[in-house]
């Protein structure tokens, strides 16, 4: 490393009963992998390899992607809150010769396995010379890693992203983000998302110091800018539909880098201020996170900008031949971060991974990415994104592909079709709901279906509403489903238990907000916030902003609804029976803001016990 004593890893967020050191050097670092990759050398991990990493957040998965790395292998992240059948899929399709986990999952796991957390100790007693360079030396072609992204199929479908591709990225975006070693950077991504990919290894390239959260407070949704602003963060790669949520300021930031889904049109106005760059950023798994950037301003157009330095941008009619500035076409992109193809999928590699017809800069035809996204280029050049030419859609960050979802749903008896489409609520929160026709004489448990699509698909996957017709909406002329003729579900209580009224003072606090909050249906408080009601991440997350209101429930955190979802588990969790009253600001005295934001943090850093999180939906790409 250039600055060996330098911070490279600080975790943010750990309580009073943390043991363990909460920075690491990049020396410590570099120790610590290199003893890793000894131990999997020992367990014949090699060059063409590939570990999946199924990690709780902290630094040490850190240490398991350069350990995999050093190793020669490529490594294959799953979230931490992935259902066990995905998990299980990713390391059959991957053909994974390892997974790293911790000693409380080993033996929910497929294949050979590594309790990471129990060798810890072992490790310190590995070789600290390097490994060999003829053994593990990784060429531009070798793999890095696969991200597993929202397939068709019904089963996602493995990215694969070479060290050639990654280091392409790397160097792109360096001469745009303009990191120094100076500089704190968070991001707070699951590692199973692909952006979690440049915030590393941006900071990386540059010495700086990258901010690991503790899963609670990964998961406080917007409450995290606080602890960004007491570490004095001055980069946070972010999805726009989190930092549209954030209240607290961030005065450090220097550089707040947006990707992962559309930038709202008024997000610039809200988030200006002078020293303060906005960058929006797009780009497909596929080819290696990011490939176009646009810095935005407030009162300007939004676009998705121009490629990155080295990659190369062509919006294309259905003969994959240039159409003329204004027109829409497909978006397809090229350049050295184009990946390699998707794992034990030839056919669609060979689909979306193409050679132009037409003769790219080089002077040649030139390999490029299908990306399936609907745009066209204003007169002056910038990429301007319309929709999908799929059914594909970005919902919270996450790309998924409706197909996927739809097929777990046909899989069910008493299913014999059924569509799935995005909506926005009028919050202006996205959710997914399924529309189901039943097979003649026959009726569809709904509770054994909901059961199955949990154990099935993450929680950024699940439909929010089910709602069964006798036909779909067709198009006269195709037949095929009329997809806009979908009327938005109204989501309404779906649990089959009588209707349970509160029983304590705390109950009704918390009944009255969520009873606004989803009026004019009723509510129970025995009813799941999730699974009863419909609700999804940022319904949860606007539900504790309107709680914080009332006097008793101040300290309501987002971690606190999904760990406890019906008010009667919330209310044991949170305690207290005083009645509730709508807080009067003018009723509290001025304190100095140093002594305001002291109580901030000791209240938050007071609420931060760790839990192993499920039911996560729009936060999952924090964990």
């Amino acid at each position: 490393a250039l600055h060996p004593d330098a911070v490279a890893l600080r975790l943010i967020g750990a309580d009073e009963e943390y043991d363990r050191k909460t920075e690491w050097t990049y020396t410590d670092l570099a120790t610590r992998s290199l003893a890793l990759a000894h131990r999997l050398r020992a367990m014949g991990i090699g060059r063409g390899d590939r570990v999946v990493l199924c990690l709780p957040r902290g630094l040490d998965q850190y240490m398991a992607i350069l350990g995999v790395l050093r190793a020669g292998a490529a490594y294959v992240p799953v979230d931490w809150g992935y259902p066990r059948d995905r998990i299980d899929f990713i390391v059959e399709d991957s053909e994974a010769a390892l997974t790293i986990t911790v000693a409380s999952r080993v033996g929910n796991l497929k294949g050979k396995t590594l309790a990471l957390d129990a060798a810890l100790g072992d490790l310190a007693a590995e070789p600290s010379e390097p490994i060999g360079r003829d053994v593990t030396q990784a060429t531009p072609q070798d793999l890095a890693y696969i991200i597993y992204t929202s397939g068709t199929t019904g089963r996602p479908k493995g990215v694969m992203i070479s060290h050639g591709n990654a280091c392409h990225l790397v160097r792109s975006e360096s001469a745009i983000l303009d990191l120094t070693q100076a500089d704190v950077v968070f991001g707070g991504f699951s590692l199973a998302f692909d952006m979690s990919v440049e915030t590393m290894w941006s900071a990386f390239f540059v010495g700086a110091v990258v901010l690991v959260a503790t899963e609670a407070l990964a998961t406080s949704g917007p409450d995290v800018a606080i602890a960004l602003a007491e570490a004095k963060t001055t980069i946070w790669h972010v999805v726009p539909s989190l930092i549209a949520l954030v209240e607290h300021p961030v005065p450090t930031l220097r550089l707040l880098n947006m990707g992962g889904e559309a930038c709202p049109a008024d997000l610039p106005r809200r988030l200006a201020r002078p020293g303060l760059r906005l960058l929006n950023t797009y780009g497909p798994t596929e080819t290696s996170v990011t490939a176009t950037w646009t810095e935005v301003f407030p009162g300007q157009r939004i676009t998705i900008g121009k490629p990155l330095p080295g990659y190369t941008a062509w919006v294309v009619d259905e003969h994959m031949q240039p159409v003329p500035d204004g027109q829409e076409g497909e978006l397809v992109i090229g350049g050295p971060g184009v990946g390699v193809g998707y794992v034990n999928r030839p056919d669609l590699t060979a689909e979306k991974f193409i050679m132009t017809p037409f003769d790219g800069p080089s002077g040649a035809p030139e390999r490029i990415y299908r990306s399936g996204d609907l745009v066209k280029l204003d007169a002056a050049g910038d990429i301007d994104f319309v929709g999908r030419i799929d059914t594909q859609v970005k919902i919270r960050g996450f790309r998924v592909e409706l197909a996927e979802i739809e097929a777990v749903i046909g899989e069910w008896p008493g299913v014999a079709q059924t569509v799935v489409q995005l909506f926005t609520d009028d919050d202006g929160s996205e959710f997914l709901a399924a529309f189901l026709i039943a097979r003649p004489a026959e009726e569809i448990d709904m509770v054994g279906l909901k059961a199955r699509v949990a154990e099935r698909l993450p929680n950024y996957m699940r439909p929010a509403g089910y709602q069964i017709l006798s036909h779909m909406p067709t198009l006269p002329a195709s037949g095929k489903v009329d997809r806009k003729a979908l009327v938005k579900p109204e989501i309404t209580v779906t649990s089959d238990r009588e209707m349970v009224a509160p029983a304590t003072p705390m109950e009704e606090s918390l009944h009255r907000v969520w009873a606004e909050a989803f009026a004019p249906q009723p509510v129970s408080v025995l009813d799941d916030l999730f699974e009863d009601l419909g609700g999804h991440s940022l319904k949860a997350a606007r539900l504790v902003s309107a709680a914080r209101k009332v006097r008793g429930l101040e300290g309501l955190s987002l971690e606190d609804v999904y760990a406890a979802p019906t008010i009667r588990a919330l209310a044991l969790r949170i305690g207290g029976t005083t009645p509730v009253a709508i807080l009067d600001e003018t009723s509290f005295h001025h304190i100095a803001p140093w002594k305001r934001r002291l109580c901030v943090a000791a209240q938050t850093l007071a609420l931060l016990p760790i839990y192993t999180l499920a039911g996560l939906q729009w936060f999952s790409p924090y964990l």
